[in-house]
């Protein structure tokens, strides 16, 4: 029988799961999706060991339950060691990138400071962030955020040094840490890097962008200054060169030698960082503004209780739609559409049973007619129908709907089941000499004539 996931007597962070038949095998599998650590697994015979290797993952084990006492301990040693460095890697790397994360960097930093004094060279730390990025996820959106971070890690790590630190402190910033023999060492290798990234592709991304570019800020480390001090150095410089315009490299010895009071140095860094957080915010409120006023515009198109255009997008479209007629020849009817004795239905059900057969009147309509037909609510309880059609084929059309309608039962506010019913008027427009005034006019005397037939009917324009 499968004994299941248990605690091995060797390393107790190390599981075994035992198969004794074939029959056990779809149970052992699942029990092994389950478990996220490397597993040991036992056969009783040649033929298990064939199906548990078959079934065993890239750090699994796999062996004889017959195999010796010492055989087995020393796998089960393996796999706790696996499990311990999967442990050590989850904590000290950043998933995404699968760079170094900021716990990792700073031990990094702290251990370069214990030990610099004893060590050739200059360090350097280099904190890079990609310009505009936050504008970038806006528009392309975090799928292609995620792997144009991906992509800049990779070649910063491809840039610099085996022995180089690379890590991701968050966001969209890196960290580097370099060793070089002298300062001037820096200076070409960051520039390099900064072309090299200003030079990637990112159509395969986002299609249309040509370029993204990083700014860097470099601290050179100081004997006995502490690991905390070095990176406020260094971002310092990357505020400097984010505030300068972005795309460059500021080094924060720089900035030192610029002024000798810390006072002013300080003051000067707090302006960076308000200009670039003051550019952000005005980005991310003039994209807010955008968005709301498309919505907005959005909202000033639409009848707020049925959803579909209302009277002044059916006023500005049918200006366009009448144009093209004029220039090509095309027809074009309107079916101008009553719901029966509503007025007296609002009486007897109340407004908001009113306002939900609206509604639904409106979904019903919007969904029987062709895609290149549209309706628009005109006022009230009226509704029109545009189409490029002529008149008999408008005519079949609005008798469709009008059986539609008769045949459709409308769900009141409280859920009661109600009939209605639908008079049209419908009219096609004459050419250039006729207004929209003229159109609306000729198909409201054939729907008040159906009116007075006797409703529920479709009655053509003379």
């Amino acid at each position: 029988m499968v004994r299941g996931l248990v605690p091995c007597n060797v390393e107790a962070q190390a599981r075994t799961l035992v198969l004794n038949s074939q029959e056990e095998l779809q149970r052992l599998s699942d029990a092994l999706q389950a478990e996220p650590s490397p597993v040991l697994l036992l056969a009783a015979d040649a033929e298990g060991l064939v199906a548990l290797l078959r079934l065993a993952r890239e750090d699994d084990e796999v062996a004889l339950a017959s195999e010796p006492e010492a055989a087995r301990g020393l796998r089960l040693h393996r796999l706790t060691q696996r499990r311990r460095q999967q442990s050590d890697a989850s904590v000290s790397h950043d998933p995404l990138t699968g760079l170094k994360n900021r716990r990792a960097a700073m031990s990094h930093l702290s251990a370069i400071a214990a030990t610099s004094t004893h060590n050739e060279g200059v360090h350097a730390a280099v904190l890079i962030d990609i310009d505009h990025f936050k504008r970038f996820n806006d528009q392309y959106g975090h799928s292609a955020g995620d792997p144009a971070i991906v992509r800049i890690a990779q070649t910063l790590r491809a840039q610099v040094r085996e022995a180089d630190l690379v890590a991701r402190m968050g966001g969209e910033e890196f960290l580097l840490v370099l060793h070089r023999d002298t300062p001037e060492d820096f200076h070409r290798e960051l520039e390099q890097l900064r072309h090299r990234v200003a030079t990637l592709a990112w159509s395969d991304i986002a299609p249309g962008l040509e370029m993204l570019t990083i700014s860097l800020g470099v601290a050179f480390h100081v004997p006995s200054s502490e690991p905390e001090a070095w990176l406020e150095q260094a971002d310092q410089a990357l505020y400097a060169a984010k505030a300068a315009g972005r795309n460059r490299t500021v080094y924060a010895e720089t900035l030192a030698g610029a002024t000798d009071d810390p006072a002013a140095l300080r003051m000067q860094h707090f302006e960076n960082v308000t200009r670039v957080v003051t550019e952000r915010v005005a980005n991310l409120v003039s994209l807010m503004g955008k968005q709301m006023l498309r919505e907005m515009q959005r909202e000033a198109q639409k009848d707020a209780l049925t959803g579909i255009a209302n009277r002044g997008l059916f006023d500005r479209r049918m200006a366009r739609e009448l144009a093209l007629c004029a220039e090509d020849g095309r027809p074009l009817s309107l079916l101008l559409l009553d719901i029966d004795h509503f007025g007296r239905f609002n009486r007897e059900h109340g407004v908001p049973t009113g306002d939900a057969v609206l509604k639904q009147f409106a979904q019903t309509v919007a969904l029987a007619i062709r895609p290149n037909d549209w309706v628009a609510r005109y006022g009230g309880e009226e509704f029109c129908v545009v189409m490029p059609a002529d008149l008999p084929s408008a005519l079949q059309a609005a008798e469709r709907l009008r059986s539609l309608v008769a045949g459709t039962e409308m769900r009141g506010q409280n859920g009661e089941a109600l009939r209605i019913t639908v008079s049209a008027g419908v009219a096609q427009h004459l050419g250039a000499g006729e207004s929209l005034d003229d159109l609306v006019l000729r198909a409201s005397k054939a729907l008040q004539a159906g009116k007075k037939d006797g409703r529920n009917r479709v009655v053509p324009a003379p």
